[in-house]
């Protein structure tokens, strides 16, 4: 759960090799479930929006370290 001012995003799933935006309503209805056990002010809640987005894989793993740029800490997460 993210909390952006007045709604929170919640959310995911991994189909691997998959580059279908579509969702099903049981996907939906596991992330409003798995949500509401995490926060339970979210029981009940309907969602505002639904959307699909791809993510790029990182078959070598997860990337996660930092590094300086200046005076500035970028972070690495993702894959």
């Amino acid at each position: 759960c993210i909390p952006r001012g007045d709604v929170v995003v919640v959310g995911g799933t991994y189909h691997e090799e998959s580059f279908d935006v579509g969702h099903t309503g049981d996907e939906v209805t596991r992330i409003k479930r798995n949500a509401a056990a995490f926060y339970p002010a979210l029981a009940g809640a309907d969602p505002l929006t639904v959307w699909t987005g791809l993510r790029p894989v990182r078959h070598a793993g997860v990337r996660l370290e930092h590094r300086r740029a200046g005076d500035i800490v970028l972070a690495h997460n993702y894959g």
